[in-house]
């Protein structure tokens, strides 16, 4: 499981680094330049840094959510779909790449099971062993479920908003605006090419979209506290690793 594991970790550094940079948006000029501006209807916009704060503790403070997207790493990009406890305890983690298939890594109860496509298993074993494993749960031993470990809900966030502050030079820049999509109004904060996208009411962290021509991204949030609970697969299906 070395290969799945160097996913996770390629995967969950390339998010990590997304959101980096996009932490990096959230406290500078609004903070250093005078506090809090106004939206179009007249209401105070909070400033970028305690806008920061609040975003950082609502997020850490979450104990399931739901995140989707992609991250490009020079040629290559990577999708995902991750849902479960922060914690990793349940959760299921798919992973596609342009080169090497779909993963999808799920935890129940401490018990651990990976499957994929064809491609996936072409890549990480052989074509003939891939055709008996499409279609069946490969469930992984506690001392080799190391790789579920490297990417978990929390662990991204944790990444996120590893710092509780940032310096002003780092994000020298940065400001916050209202967006409005879908009906609805939106906090957005912004910096060189990466935008967060914030709900007002819960100060909940929706999107995070970096656009540039090299290296584009997009994470999208939701089902926070909210997460689907996956049961285990049928003993059917799984084989042991």
């Amino acid at each position: 499981m070395s290969d799945t594991r160097l996913r996770m970790r390629t995967t969950r550094a390339a998010v990590a680094a997304l959101a980096v940079a996009a932490a990096l948006s959230l406290t500078g000029c609004g903070a250093l330049f005078g506090g809090a501006s106004q939206a179009a209807d007249g209401s105070d916009l909070p400033s970028v840094r305690d806008l920061y704060t609040t975003v950082r503790a609502t997020a850490l403070a979450a104990e399931s959510g739901h995140v989707t997207g992609f991250v490009t790493d020079g040629e290559e990009s990577t999708t995902f779909d991750l849902e479960g406890r922060a914690d990793g305890s349940n959760q299921r983690a798919k992973v596609s790449r342009d080169a090497g298939g779909t993963l999808t890594m799920l935890t129940v109860k401490g018990k651990h099971y990976v499957s994929g496509d064809w491609d996936f298993w072409a890549a990480a074993t052989e074509p003939s062993t891939a055709d008996r494993l499409v279609g069946t749960q490969v469930r992984v031993p506690e001392a080799r479920a190391t790789a579920f470990s490297d990417l978990t809900l929390g662990g991204l966030l944790a990444d996120t908003f590893a710092r509780e502050t940032l310096s002003v030079v780092e994000t020298f820049g940065s400001s916050v605006s209202v967006r409005h999509a879908n009906d609805r109004d939106y906090w957005v904060l912004s910096w060189a090419d990466t935008e967060v996208w914030v709900e007002p009411g819960t100060h909940r962290l929706l999107k995070v979209v970096r656009s540039t021509e090299e290296d584009p991204a997009e994470l999208t949030f939701d089902a926070w506290d909210d997460a689907a609970t996956f049961k285990a697969p049928s003993s059917s299906k799984v084989l042991k690793g």
